[in-house]
């Protein structure tokens, strides 16, 4: 019940608030480009020491899904719940690329994905050492195939920019507000 009264404090001293789409002053969202975020903690639930997963993609400026979710099975390092996240993000591009095309055929037919880990970036390519990744169950692998063909592209963004941070742990209210006003494009000018 005190969560609730939370939310709903939150909710209400926030209700001049929303999502704006469109161009951003600061220039890292442009017009008709999809970009993800994603994320995850590491073995954080002290039962079943399972991580969670978090990712975001931005278009416009504004949010246009999200998911945060506890992992299915248990990562045996962080690279590994990193790369998890990065394959359930990989899933969600490859709906938002189709729609994206869909709507703009002049859009571009790749979708860019941020990640914190620079051995998760590396196991979505060929460089990686197949010893090293052989034991990650089959189904978290489609991600190389898609970057091999160009669809999906991951990069590299340091720990403090790294938007999808809000859907894997919680955060202090400094950390929150700065987030929101990086991805959110929330304004009180209704």
């Amino acid at each position: 019940m005190t969560q609730a009264k939370r939310c709903l404090a939150y909710l209400c001293t926030n209700k001049d608030q929303g999502i704006i789409y469109g161009r951003r002053k600061h220039g890292i969202i442009g017009h008709n480009i999809i970009l993800g975020y994603a994320d995850a903690d590491f073995a954080t639930d002290v039962d079943s020491r399972k991580s969670t997963t978090g990712w975001l993609f931005i278009y416009n400026g504004g949010v246009i899904s999200w998911r945060s979710q506890q992992q299915s099975v248990t990562a045996l390092s962080t690279s590994e719940a990193e790369y998890m996240a990065l394959s359930d993000a990989a899933k969600e591009a490859r709906s938002r690329l189709k729609l994206n095309v869909s709507l703009d055929n002049d859009s571009t037919n790749n979708i860019k994905i941020y990640e914190d880990n620079r051995g998760c970036i590396k196991w979505t390519s060929t460089q990686a050492e197949p010893n090293r990744t052989k034991h990650i169950d089959i189904h978290f692998h489609h991600i190389k195939d898609w970057v091999k063909l160009g669809r999906i592209s991951i990069e590299y963004v340091e720990t403090d920019l790294q938007l999808a941070d809000a859907m894997t742990k919680p955060l202090s209210r400094e950390r929150h507000w700065f987030l929101v006003g990086k991805y959110c494009g929330f304004s009180t000018a209704f």
